[in-house]
Order: C-alpha cells, then structure tokens, then sequence
C-alpha cells in the first residue's frame, strides 16, 4: 500500500511531494479548503455505496454552503444514496458499485436541478491535460472537482475528489513534477488529502460544475 511512502511507484502518496521532491525554482500550488471527506460505507448485506456518488457527495456539500437546498436533511449519507440512483450506480457481484463513467456528469446535474438549482449544469471533459486540471480546480476562484480513472496503478477503476494540485516548476528544458490533490473514499484510507502524480494514469474524465 503506497500512503505512507514517499515517492511511490504506483504515483500515490499521503506524503506531501516537497519531502522528496528537489532541483525546482519554485512551487504552483492552490487548494480548496472545506471540501468534505466523506467515505464509502456498506449497506444492504455488505454493498458498498459506491466510489462515483460518494466522491460527488464531496462537491454538493461545497457548493450546499452557499446553496442549502442541496442538502435537505442534512445529512450527507442522503446525498450519496441519492446520487446513486441518479448516476444509475450497480453493484458488482463482490458488492462493489460500479458506476458508468458518462452517469456521473448527468447524475450530479439531475441532482442539483431537483433540489433547488434548476439551471445548474454539469459537464465531464475527457483525457483532460494537467493544464485543464489547474483551470478547472481554480475556476471562478476554487471549486472541487471529479476524477475518474481506468487502471491507474493503485487506485484501478476508481473517482475520487479533486481539491487542488502542486507542481514543482524547474528550467526550460527540464520537466516539472505534477501532483493533484485529492480526497479518497475508500473506508480503509484513513489521510485526509492524497497526492498523484501526473504520469501515473493513462485515461481519466474530469466532471465539474459549470453553473451550479
């Protein structure tokens, strides 16, 4: 299990990069403070709620600060059971749920749109570039995000939430090293935020709130 590790060959660590990291001249970094941690628990003879609602359940209640129609009884655990009928979330036969990557950004929306924002819209981006990420963490000054891999080495078929990046900027004709932030829901992760690094999955989906 790479948490704990420093530098890991799997690309992902609870360790913050800067222990290991050398040789840059400066750090690009920004975070989103107060986004939720909300982990998946097991319901129904041992189903899972699912990676894909669980981790949307993150952004709802960020954006339910401003907007408290979101949460209606609050209480997150609704929000994810809620999400998963939207995002149409099944269940593997070992109870793991299992959540069609193009639900998710139709799901989040019909969720916002049925509980007070009935504008709202949702968008997933497709093989996103680091570029796209930083744009999207920092757009309209800070806002959570989606990701969604195939068969990143440690985390497999998995979403989690994106609440910032760091990257360690070098020379012209070197290469930066590019970590996102994320919050995992795995109920055995026990660390709050979670670095990757850029390089260590191969195919992704960013979901995020265009108008919430």
């Amino acid at each position: 299990m790479s948490p704990g590790q420093s530098n890991p060959s799997d690309g992902v660590t609870n360790i913050d990069p800067s222990t290991w990291e050398t040789g840059y001249n400066s750090i690009d970094k920004f975070y989103v403070s107060g986004v939720t941690n909300q982990k998946q628990w097991t319901y129904a003879s041992g189903q899972y709620t699912g990676c894909s609602p669980t981790a949307a359940s993150n952004i709802v209640m960020w954006y339910a600060k401003s907007y408290p129609s979101l949460n209606p009884t609050n209480n997150q655990r609704d929000i994810v059971m809620s999400l998963r009928k939207k995002m149409g979330t099944t269940q593997t036969s070992s109870g793991e749920g299992l959540t069609d990557f193009y639900n998710i950004d139709d799901g989040l929306q019909s969720y916002f749109r049925k509980n007070g924002r009935p504008n709202a819209e949702v968008q997933n981006g497709l093989l996103p570039d680091y570029d796209v990420w930083k744009m999207r963490i920092k757009y309209k000054g800070g806002h959570s995000t989606l990701q969604s891999y195939w068969s990143q080495n440690y985390f497999g078929n998995h979403t989690v939430t994106v609440v910032g990046y760091k990257e360690f900027v070098r020379g012209t004709f070197q290469s930066n090293s590019k970590y996102l932030v994320v919050k995992n829901n795995w109920a055995s992760d026990i660390a709050s935020d979670f670095y990757v690094k850029y390089g260590t999955w191969n195919t992704n989906i960013v979901t995020w709130v265009v108008n919430p």
